[in-house]
This record gives C-alpha cells, structure tokens and sequence, in this order.
C-alpha cells in the first residue's frame, strides 16, 4: 500500500510497541561491530553509521520494515544512530543531496535524560518545534531546513544522558539502476 504524502512533517507518537522498542534498544546498545561502517565524534554530536552491506541486522530489519509500512521506500536506507551531549547542537542545514527525499528521525530518549535539543523545522515562513519524546517517529521532506537546539546534560555518555536518535535518509530509487 502506498501511502500519499500531503505534508512536509508527519509525527508518529507511541510508534514502536513497548516489545518492539525495547528490543531496539536493547539491540542499539550492545550493537556488533560487524554492522557499524564507521563511527564519528566531533563538536556537534557522536554518530554510528550503520552498514547496509548485512541484511541480517535486527535494527535495520525493523527501520525497513516499519519505513515500508508507512508506504515509504524501505531499499535505499542511511541508518544512523547519533547522541547530543551537553552544549552539542547542529544549525541550520537541510539534507536534499545524494537523491535524499525524506529524513526519518526515531528518539530513543527523551527530555527526563536531557533539556533541549528540540527540532527546529521551517514551514511555509514557520518554524515548527518538535520536542523530543521518546518513541515519537519524525519524517520531514529533505528539502526542510531543520536544526537542533543545544542539549543540556549532566556528562554521560552515548548511551547515558543523552539525546538520542536513530536516524537517516530515505532515498529516491532511480528507474535507471
């Protein structure tokens, strides 16, 4: 079933069973190096790249699976899972390059771990704010320009007191490849 697109943004509250997400998480956490393509610290935030090359990952099978549901393209996938820690931001940019047609962001944490961090999305001369909730699942057309608020936090860690996410690109499938 192919789902038509009417807005820039869709927000899924509650997306993932409580099973579900916890498993993702689960499967988040104690990730296997095999997976990860390569992994990516700087000011802005700490980022795991997922490799797309093994089918067999159980967090990717779950993005396709859920992305495909929703009638999106579920083949051409970035997957990533990014923290923002404590004053860690990333300003306004858009991501509509490399054939990008919509980003997907699912928050694994929410503000009892940190404040801020809040999505910024331009709409129409608007500015749509999304505050992160834990299992809410953003999609936003890849020509949005979008940011993210600084984070405050105690000092954690990726996986402690953090904004986290898993996120990616959805790609256009060229009828040509």
């Amino acid at each position: 079933m192919t789902i038509q697109i009417n807005t820039p943004i869709e927000i899924f509250d509650d997306f993932l069973s409580t099973e579900q997400f916890d498993e993702l998480f689960n499967n988040i956490k104690n990730i296997d190096d095999k997976f990860k393509t390569y992994q990516h610290t700087s000011f802005l935030y700490e980022r795991i790249f997922l490799n797309d090359y093994f089918t067999d990952n159980p967090i990717q099978i779950l993005i396709r699976d859920m992305l495909g549901k929703l009638g999106y393209n579920n083949k051409n996938l970035d997957i990533t899972i990014t923290s923002y820690q404590m004053a860690q931001k990333y300003d306004w940019h858009d991501d509509d390059d490399f054939n990008r047609s919509h980003n997907y962001i699912l928050y694994l944490t929410d503000q009892e771990w940190f404040k801020g961090g809040e999505l910024e999305i331009k709409v129409d001369g608007k500015i749509e704010t999304i505050i992160p909730k834990k299992n809410t699942l953003v999609i936003m057309d890849a020509k949005l320009q979008h940011r993210v608020l600084p984070v405050q936090t105690k000092i954690g860690g990726m996986w402690q007191l953090s904004r986290l996410t898993l996120n990616g690109h959805i790609k256009i499938i060229s009828k040509y490849l």
